[in-house]
């Protein structure tokens, strides 16, 4: 019974992610992902281990 109102009180304070994002301040990359909570973890992690580390930066205009 308590675990039963531990996991609610839990999915109210904490709701499953729908939506993430992933950006990177030196290139400029930003991506939105949003749908099931698997598939936002899945894809933000695999965005964010393939972005290379040693990105180039964009160019700024003035």
């Amino acid at each position: 019974m308590l675990a039963n109102l531990l996991r609610a009180a839990r999915a109210r304070l904490f709701p499953p992610n729908k939506s993430a994002a992933f950006s990177c301040i030196r290139c400029g990359l930003v991506v939105h992902v949003s749908g099931d909570r698997d598939y936002v973890r899945n894809t933000i992690l695999t965005v964010s281990e393939s972005h290379p580390r040693p990105c180039k930066p964009k160019s700024r205009t003035l």
